[in-house]
């Protein structure tokens, strides 16, 4: 593959990336919204009749005992605290990727340390308490901080050029 169709491959795929970014912010904030308005009791009921069904039919289901339990005594602290994560996240999240979206030259490094520190955060997180859903997750954000480099080449490389028509 040729250098220039390979950064075309990686700028498509670095715009994937981020616009599915920019969906899970968009899904916390959405979250975090959720769960201020309805709060944890309802929640948890909704989660309770949506499952009923299927742990009367199968009491070992993992995935309906994980959800049942997991919504079933939150505390209102628990709550706040989700709905405060879940809202600073998925704004960060937002505001960065419309920022990348735009092509801001700013938003690259800031958006580097920030998936950076959630990598180094993610991997204390699997050596503490080993997860094969967040292993896969850190290695996605792997991914999407070399495409990002990438991406960032890619934007300084533009603008020398652009310096240089301007110049001459």
């Amino acid at each position: 593959m040729k250098v220039a169709e390979r950064r075309k491959w990686y700028h498509e795929l670095f715009r994937i990336s981020i616009f599915l970014k920019g969906l899970d912010g968009a899904l916390e904030l959405l979250g975090a919204l959720v769960l201020v308005v309805l709060g944890s009791n309802t929640i948890s009921t909704i989660v309770h009749n949506l499952f009923e069904q299927e742990l009367l039919e199968d009491p070992g289901d993992f995935v309906a005992n994980l959800l049942v339990n997991a919504t079933h005594n939150i505390t209102l602290s628990t709550q706040h605290f989700i709905a405060l994560y879940l809202f600073v996240h998925g704004a960060i999240k937002v505001g960065l990727v419309t920022a990348l979206w735009k092509d801001k030259l700013w938003a690259f490094p800031v958006a580097g340390v920030v998936l950076l520190l959630m990598v180094l955060y993610q991997g204390f997180r699997l050596g503490y308490n080993f997860s094969w859903i967040l292993l896969f997750l850190t290695l996605l954000d792997v991914i999407i901080l070399v495409l990002l480099k990438s991406e960032y080449d890619r934007q300084v490389r533009i603008i020398a050029r652009r310096g240089n028509k301007q110049g001459a």
